[in-house]
């Protein structure tokens, strides 16, 4: 039979997981390093950029303020005032190119009155022109205060330096529009961004009479973000630019091919990307990705202001994201040729534990069980006992004292088959037992069917005792109902006696208003048949006749009212006698009403008792018929004892046979 799970098998495994564990921790290690360098990198990052930007932003102001110094010292010398002066009969013109070597930043210095004119400048000889910085040279003599900051010189303003000045200032805009998506030229820059100071000039009485512009031009002016990039440690590809209306006028940005290769050139001229545009013209600042010059980078954009506090320019330090993705790339390979350089010894040991389990468990297991069957038991089995002192030795010794024991048992075994085949002869003269004999189980069954026909008579019966006590109920029902008709019955003869006796009183009454017309109509003819006595015998006699008598109309009245009262005196009685008639049956109804009531307890009480009855007799018929069907259940159950019976005695001959092929066996043992 082959093994499911052989001994070097589940050896493989327990080696398996023990090594997997540390591989597992290893892996699981080397991701959450990745994961910390990486956040580690994103956050030197973010650290960078922010030293960056605030040290591009610190040079500008530096700048700024060195030409501020520039012209305060120029401001100082006397010549300048003299100069100013010169214009409403001073001294004579002032030479600035003396101070060209002492400030050698300074691209532009001019020496301006009250109003702008300038009356000295460095590059030209060209004077009368007027140069106001968009209001920064007024605010300086308005303020008497030197100034510095960055500013924007007009192309105007510019027209009268030196031609080497111009071509400084201007820059060709670049823009997308070529083919093969080539930069090509769209405009160009005629205003310079400047870092310039301003110095009021002071009179002999102390008056401001004039001011010294000292200017460090930013175009083409890459001493700043180069600067800024040779700040950043090595390797590190920092990128700085400042843009005016969002064209690069000095970078260190450079133009790339279409296959995404650098060039020399510097990206001047080029855009800022539309998104960076819009955070500065609503944030004033820009952190995140963008797209520089077709590459993408971790960027922090920022405003510089003038001296009114409006943007004019936007300095930008930069990383490539290409530069992470190397890095990422790099310590990648360099964890993975860890964890390699890890799995490898394991894997070795691996091998080298399996090598050495095979051989000195397996192996040594394989030839133990070997012996095992083939030496004969005993003291004899010699071979068993070379396997060394340690647990398989100790299993050989195991091994051979269960063999001795073994021998033992066998006689043991051998005797009692011998017992057992003696005990089993008795076994075939139960096999015949039949419940058949069994006394009683007859007559359960007649009790069954007997208790079976008494208990539906008694169902017959309650049935009966039922409807007997809903009749009642329902006569009882019709009673009440005929009560309340009677009662209704009598308050409407209350009702109509009421209005009868009403009625009576106003005959009673109409009666007495007819006799006393009577007798008015009376006293009337009395009083007619005098006027016709005191009449007679004058003229006229035919108009008398027109008076009858109306005694006989009185008469007839009189009798008419008489027989009305009558006929209501008799209609009284009449309701009288119906009342008297209607109590009679009221208090008959009554009477009856309690008969029933009466009856109908009574019989619902015998209902009840006889239900009682006959759920005790239903009890005692139901325990009949339990007491047959355990009668019948024990004659099943002697017959399925009388099967299992059989049933035994077949497998006492099963017994019987491997009993002597066991006996068999135990002889052909040595």
């Amino acid at each position: 039979m082959r093994r499911r799970f052989p001994l070097m098998l589940r050896l493989t495994m327990a080696l398996v997981l023990t090594l997997v564990i540390p591989l597992v921790a290893m892996t699981g290690l080397s991701h959450y390093m990745q994961g910390s360098i990486r956040q580690d990198m994103e956050d030197r990052v973010e650290a960078t950029l922010d030293m960056a930007i605030n040290m591009e932003v610190n040079l500008l102001d530096d700048g700024a303020a060195d030409m501020r110094a520039a012209a305060l010292a120029i401001a100082a010398d006397p010549g300048a005032a003299g100069a100013l002066g010169q214009a409403a009969g001073g001294a004579g013109p002032f030479d600035l190119t003396r101070f060209q070597g002492v400030f050698p930043r300074a691209d532009i210095l001019l020496l301006v009155d009250r109003a702008g004119v300038v009356r000295a400048r460095l590059t030209s000889d060209q004077t009368g022109d007027q140069v106001l910085l968009d209001g920064l040279v007024e605010h300086a003599i308005t303020t008497g205060e030197p100034q510095a900051h960055p500013a924007l010189i007009s192309a105007a303003e510019l027209s009268a330096e030196a031609a080497a000045i111009r071509q400084m200032v201007e820059i060709p805009i670049l823009q997308a529009g070529g083919e093969n998506g080539q930069l090509v030229v769209g405009g160009k820059v005629d205003r310079a961004l400047a870092l310039t100071g301003v110095a009021p000039v002071h009179g002999v009485s102390g008056a401001v009479i004039g001011a010294v512009i000292a200017a460090d031009i930013l175009n083409h002016d890459f001493r700043i973000v180069d600067e800024v990039q040779n700040w950043a440690s090595a390797g590190t590809p920092l990128r700085a630019t400042i843009a005016v209306g969002g064209v690069r006028v000095t970078t260190n940005v450079r133009l790339r091919d279409p296959e995404g290769r650098e060039f020399q050139e510097r990206a001047l001229g080029t855009r800022y990307s539309d998104a960076v545009m819009q955070s500065l013209e609503t944030a004033g600042i820009h952190r995140g990705r963008a797209d520089v010059v077709g590459q993408w980078q971790r960027t922090i954009y920022r405003n510089i202001t003038d001296f009114r506090g409006r943007a004019i320019a936007a300095p930008y330090v930069g990383i490539p994201e290409s530069h992470f993705a190397t890095i990422s790339t790099k310590l990648t390979r360099s964890l993975r040729l860890v964890v390699t350089i890890g799995i490898v010894p394991v894997l070795v040991t691996l091998l080298g534990a399996l090598w050495y389990l095979r051989r000195t468990v397996v192996l040594r297991l394989r030839r133990l069980t070997g012996q095992v069957a083939t030496e004969p038991p005993g003291p004899e089995a010699g071979g068993l006992a070379g396997f060394g002192n340690d647990e398989i030795g100790d299993a050989a010794l195991e091994i051979m004292a269960l063999r001795s024991r073994w021998a033992g048992a066998a006689d043991s075994l051998r005797a009692a088959a011998g017992r057992l085949t003696k005990t089993m002869e008795p076994l075939p003269l139960l096999a015949d037992a039949r419940p058949a004999a069994i006394p009683g189980v007859p007559s359960a069954t007649e009790v069954r069917t007997g208790a079976g026909s008494a208990l539906e008579h008694l169902h017959k019966l309650s049935e009966a005792i039922r409807a007997i006590s809903d009749g009642v109920r329902s006569e009882e029902r019709s009673i009440h109902y005929v009560g309340r008709v009677a009662a209704e019955i009598a308050s409407g003869l209350a009702e109509s006696r009421g209005t009868v006796e009403s009625a009576m009183s106003d005959v009673g009454d109409l009666a007495a208003s007819a006799r006393a017309a009577l007798r008015q109509a009376g006293e009337f003819a009395a009083g007619l048949a005098v006027l016709r006595q005191s009449l007679a015998g004058r003229p006229g006699q035919p108009a008398l006749d027109l008076l009858h008598d109306p005694s006989d109309l009185l008469t007839s009245l009189a009798a008419l009212s008489e027989r009305v009262a009558g006929e209501v005196r008799s209609l009284v009685l009449i309701i009288q006698e119906n009342q008297a008639r209607l109590a009679f049956i009221q208090e008959e109804m009554t009477r009856v009403s309690a008969v029933v009531g009466t009856t109908a307890t009574s019989t619902q009480a015998a209902t009840r008792a006889a239900g009682e009855a006959i759920g005790w007799m239903e009890g005692m018929t139901t325990s009949a018929v339990s007491v047959a069907d355990e009668v019948l259940a024990a004659r099943a159950g002697l017959e399925a004892a009388a099967a299992a019976n059989r049933h035994l005695l077949e497998w006492c001959g099963q017994v019987q046979d491997m009993t002597d092929q066991v006996l068999r066996t135990v002889g052909e043992l040595p």
